[in-house]
């Protein structure tokens, strides 16, 4: 496979639907806890934090990221009604 042919998270982020449950995101090395995906526009990713913080993160610099059941988030919703 060559170059060209592999997938980003740029392209992973484009793909992700809005409100899309989301776990973890790796930023240059480091894990930042996220709830929900948000939106991508202009090389940035909006996202929803835990505490229902929104959270922008420069797409360049997303190494990678870990995807939430929706059953883990459940419970965290229903507090949040």
């Amino acid at each position: 496979m060559t170059e060209k042919d592999q997938e980003t998270m740029k392209d992973v982020l484009m793909k992700l639907p809005p409100n899309y449950t989301v776990g973890t995101l790796y930023v240059n090395g480091a894990m930042i806890s996220v709830a929900r995906f948000v939106n991508y526009s202009k090389g940035l990713a909006y996202f929803i934090g835990p505490d229902l913080e929104l959270i922008l993160i420069d797409g360049d610099k997303i190494d990678g990221m870990s995807f939430a059941t929706e059953e883990c988030c459940e419970d965290e919703e229903e507090e949040y009604e």
